[in-house]
């Protein structure tokens, strides 16, 4: 859990946090894959692609396929991200479900997730946009103590920092986020750090 006495704060520059994602409908695009979400994790740089299933002007399905480019952990889509199309006030939206060295990756039909878009209608999606959110899971059991992730065969990173023999918990920035989007920051060295908080992606449809 997040430790409510961080020392620092921080907020984020609209004009770099969360670029606008564009897919286009056209029946000779809606049939490719197109690039819908883009992040880095564990130094890994990796994209989801979507490949969209309309009928009767109604989006029946995505089918996301993620690639990992640069990067020594692969990351992959966990079968959560199947069930969690919705509805909030900011648009239409589902959540990729990550998990570092596992789930679903590669550029092919067999590493498909496919989300149950219910039939949403095109002209709503237009509306209203759609929002694609990340859940990062740990890779490792974090409920054991500290020191025993240092007996994992990869340590990681995203979730525990170290020096030798010393562990602590490391403050997730997606966690840090929407703990204190709305302050100002107060670490320049965080202020760094922030830019690259890639956790939402806003699309438009076309």
């Amino acid at each position: 859990m997040l430790d409510s006495k961080i020392p620092f704060e921080f907020d984020v520059d609209k004009s770099t946090d969360n670029p606008e994602i564009i897919i286009n409908l056209r029946v000779e695009d809606a049939e490719k894959y197109q690039i819908v979400y883009a992040s880095q994790l564990y130094d890994t740089f990796f994209c989801v692609f979507a490949k969209l299933e309309i009928e009767n002007e109604a989006l029946k399905s995505i089918k996301l396929s993620l690639v990992n480019y640069k990067g020594q952990i692969n990351l992959g889509m966990l079968p959560g991200t199947k069930g969690t199309w919705g509805h909030s006030k900011e648009g239409f939206e589902f959540s990729l479900h990550l998990k570092g060295n596992a789930g679903k990756h590669a550029y092919n039909d067999e590493s498909e997730v496919v989300v149950d878009c219910k039939n949403t209608p095109i002209a709503a999606l237009k509306a209203e946009g759609l929002v694609i959110r990340r859940r990062l899971h740990p890779m490792h059991d974090v409920s054991t103590s500290l020191k025993k992730q240092l007996s994992k065969g990869v340590f990681d990173t995203e979730f525990f920092q170290r020096d030798g023999a010393f562990v602590t918990n490391k403050y997730h920035l997606d966690e840090i986020y929407k703990k204190f989007k709305n302050k100002n920051i107060a670490n320049p060295h965080m202020a760094l750090r922030v830019e690259g908080v890639c956790h939402t992606a806003y699309v438009t449809i076309v």
